[in-house]
C-alpha cells in the first residue's frame, strides 16, 4: 500500500492531505504537553517562544510516517479498494499516550510493537552519533585540539553549503561586508561531511586564503557547569515520573536540557553572538536558538526554498531573529505559511551573486555555442526528484512516467524545430541519469549543438542559466523554488503543475492559469510553439511581471553585500556593548535607510 499516483477528492497529490493531518496530530498532542509539569519546568527558564516550536516540530517530525500510513488507509477505504491496511505504530513516537489518546479518540486502529523499518531508521542516526562520539573520544586523546581564543565578539557559521562562491556558499555575505574574516568562526560537525560540495583541499585553500579560524565539533571538549542549566536539570529528575506521560516528557526535556547546554558552553567560551547555521529538520537548530538568546546573541537566516500555501514540512526550520528573503511575496508566504518564529523579515534580495568570473565565462560558452548553431529560441529546463512513489511514510514525488514525457516534449521539440536550444539544470545529475533513454537522448542532441546539460547541477543557482534563456519551464511535485528564484529576476517562466496546486495555490491560478501555470503538457508545448511565433501577440505567456511582490524589487544582484553591511552593523553593536535587541534595532534603522522602511516586514 504506497501513495502511487493517488490523489485526494480535488486531484492533489495525497500527500499534502498527510503533512496537513502530521500538523493537527501534532497540535492535539502540544495541547497535552502545556498542561504537563515537565513542560511547566522547562518553561520557567526557556520561555514559551521556542520550546513550544520545540515540541511541536518533534511531535510532527515523529508522527510524519504515522500522518502518512492513515492518510492511505483512508483513502483506500474511501475507494473501497481491495487492500490490506498499513500497521500504525506508535512504538516510537516520543510520548505514546498523547498519540494513544488521540488515536482512540478517532477510532484508529493501531499496535505498539517493534517496527523494524522505523528501527532500522532510528539505528543508522544513533550509529552516526556514535561515531560522532568516538572520534571527539579519539581526538580527545590523542590529537591535542587546537584552542581559539577570542576577545572580542564573533560571528559562527555552521557549514552547511560549502565556501564556493561560484555556487551556495556558507560565506555568501563575506565579501565587501567590511568584515575582518578573523572575526568569523566556521565550526563543522557530523552531519555534513567536509568534501560534500568541493574537494577537501579545495574547500581550506579557501579557508586559509580568507584566514577565517575553524574548528571540528568533534574536537570540541570544553567541559563547563551552567548553573541555571544544572538546577533545572534537578528539578526535572525531582519530578514523580511513576506514569508513562511523564516518564517520556522528562527523557524528552533532559536531552533537550544537554543539548542546549552544550551549545551555550561552545557560544559563550567562543563569544559568537551572531549565529547563521542553515540546518533545517530535527530540533537541533531550536536548540541552538535557546542557547544563544540565553547569551543574549541573535541568529541570521536566509531563505533557501520557496514555500507554497500551508507548507506544514518547514515547521520549525527557521527559529531565527533575523530573516532575509528576496521578495515581499517571499517574506509573506514564510511569515503566513511556514510555521515558524521570527522577529524581522528583511527584504535584501536574491541573496548570491551568481555572476562571478567563472559563471559567466560558462554564460558566455552557452550563448557563443547556440549562437554558432543558429538557435534563436532557448528554453531552460528545471526538473525535481522524481520515484515509484513506493512509499507510506515520505514525500510524493513526480512519476517516472510525468517526467519522461516532461522530458520528451522538449526533447521532440528541439528536434523538430531547429531553432530551438536546450538547456537542462537538473536537480541532481543522477536524477536525470536514472531516465536512461532520456539521458541518452540528451547525449546525443548535446553533440549536434542542440542542447547544454549542466554536469555539476548540486548547489548552482538556476537564475544564472535563466539569465541565458528566452524562457524558463519547470516541474515539480512541491512549489517550485527555482523557477521562482528565475522570474524574480524578470525572466519569462512557466510551471507544468504535474501535482495540481490549484486548490492550495488559489491566488496563483486565479490570475495565472494557463498564462504562467499549466497542467497539461500539451497544451502547454502548444503555447510555446505559439509565443516563439509571435511574441507581441502572446505576450502574456510566461510573464510575472505585473506580480511586483514576487519580483525581487532591487534588480542589481547586491543582495549579498546588503546581508553583510547588516551582518557588520550587528558586530560593531555587540562590540559597543549594545543588547541583542538593541543592536538589532541599530542594524535595522540602519537597513531601513538605506534602502527604506517597506523593507522590512516585521
Amino acid at each position: 500500500m504506497y501513495y502511487f499516483d493517488k490523489r485526494d477528492s480535488k486531484g492533489t497529490f495525497l500527500f499534502y492531505s498527510g503533512c496537513k493531518l502530521a500538523n493537527h496530530i501534532s497540535n492535539k498532542c502540544f495541547e497535552k504537553t502545556e498542561k504537563n509539569k515537565v513542560y511547566k519546568t522547562l518553561e520557567k527558564v526557556f520561555g514559551k517562544k521556542y520550546l513550544n516550536l520545540f515540541f511541536k516540530k518533534l511531535y510532527y517530525e515523529s508522527v510524519s510516517p504515522i500522518s502518512h500510513k492513515i492518510t492511505i488507509n483512508k483513502w483506500e477505504i474511501e475507494n473501497k479498494t481491495n487492500f490490506n491496511p498499513e500497521k500504525i505504530n506508535i512504538k516510537l513516537f516520543p510520548v505514546q499516550k498523547y498519540l494513544h489518546d488521540y488515536l482512540i479518540s478517532e477510532n484508529i486502529n493501531f499496535q505498539n510493537n517493534f517496527d523494524f523499518n522505523i528501527a532500522k531508521k532510528k539505528f543508522f542516526e544513533l550509529m552516526r552519533k556514535i561515531k560522532f562520539f568516538l572520534k571527539k573520544k579519539i581526538n580527545k586523546i590523542f590529537i591535542r585540539s587546537k584552542i581559539i581564543e577570542n576577545s572580542n565578539e564573533s560571528i559562527g557559521v555552521c557549514f552547511s553549503e560549502g565556501l564556493n562562491l561560484d555556487k551556495r556558499s556558507d560565506l555568501f555575505w563575506l565579501k565587501n561586508s567590511k568584515i575582518n574574516p578573523n572575526d568569523v568562526i566556521l565550526y563543522f560537525d557530523y552531519h555534513t561531511s567536509v568534501d560534500k560540495f568541493e574537494k577537501k583541499e579545495d574547500l581550506f585553500k579557501i579557508v586559509n586564503k580568507l584566514k577565517i579560524k575553524t574548528v571540528n565539533l568533534w574536537d570540541w571538549h570544553e567541559k563547563t557547569k551552567v548553573p541555571f542549566l544544572d538546577e533545572l536539570e534537578i528539578e526535572l529528575k525531582k519530578i514523580d515520573i511513576s506514569n508513562e506521560e511523564n516518564k517520556s516528557m522528562q527523557k524528552i526535556a533532559l536531552n533537550l536540557v544537554n543539548k542546549v547546554k552544550f551549545w551555550y558552553v561552545f557560544y559563550k567560551k567562543l563569544k559568537i553572538r551572531i549565529l547563521l547555521d542553515h540546518y533545517e529538520t530535527g530540533t537541533e537548530n531550536i536548540a541552538k536558538q535557546i542557547a544563544l538568546h540565553k547569551l543574549d546573541g541573535c541568529s541570521i537566516g536566509k531563505m533557501r526554498s520557496h514555500v507554497g500555501e500551508n507548507s506544514y514540512d518547514f515547521l520549525g526550520y527557521y527559529p531565527n531573529d533575523i530573516f532575509f528573503v528576496p521578495s515581499k511575496d517571499a517574506g509573506r508566504r514564510l511569515r503566513d505559511h511556514s510555521f515558524n518564529e521570527f522577529k524581522h523579515i528583511m527584504i535584501s534580495g536574491f541573496p548570491y551573486d551568481l555572476f562571478t568570473d567563472n559563471n559567466k565565462n560558462e554564460i558566455n560558452k552557452i550563448k557563443k555555442n547556440f549562437n554558432n548553431k543558429n538557435k534563436k529560441f532557448i528554453i531552460l529546463l528545471l526538473d525535481s526528484n522524481h520515484s515509484k512513489n513506493k512509499t507510506s511514510s515520505n514525500i510524493q514525488f513526480l512519476s517516472a512516467e510525468s517526467i519522461n514525457d516532461f522530458y520528451n516534449t522538449f526533447l521532440n521539440m528541439v528536434t523538430e524545430e531547429k531553432d530551438i536550444g536546450l538547456i537542462i539544470k537538473t536537480k541532481k545529475i543522477h536524477v536525470i541519469q536514472k531516465l536512461e533513454d532520456v539521458y541518452n537522448k540528451i547525449l546525443d542532441l548535446e553533440k549536434n549543438g542542440s542542447c547544454y546539460l549542466v554536469k555539476d547541477p548540486l548547489q548552482r543557482g538556476p537564475s544564472l542559466y535563466a539569465s541565458a534563456a528566452n524562457l524558463v519551464v519547470a516541474i515539480s511535485s512541491l512549489y517550485p523554488s527555482a523557477l521562482i528564484d528565475c522570474i524574480s529576476k524578470k525572466n519569462l517562466g512557466v510551471f507544468l503543475d504535474y501535482a495540481n496546486f490549484k486548490p492550495i495555490e488559489e491566488k496563483w491560478y486565479k490570475w495565472g492559469e494557463n498564462k504562467v501555470i499549466f497542467n497539461d503538457s500539451k497544451i502547454l508545448e502548444k503555447k510555446i510553439l505559439e509565443f516563439k511565433k509571435d511574441k507581441s501577440k502572446h505576450s502574456y505567456f510566461g510573464n510575472w511581471n505585473d506580480q511586483k511582490d514576487i519580483l525581487d524589487s532591487y534588480q542589481d544582484n547586491l543582495g549579498s553585500e546588503r546581508i553583510g553591511i547588516y551582518i557588520n552593523c550587528l558586530l560593531k553593536g555587540f562590540r559597543q556593548r549594545l543588547s541583542s535587541s538593541e543592536a538589532i534595532l541599530s542594524a535595522n534603522s540602519l537597513f531601513a535607510e538605506n534602502w527604506g522602511r517597506d523593507k522590512i516586514l516585521q
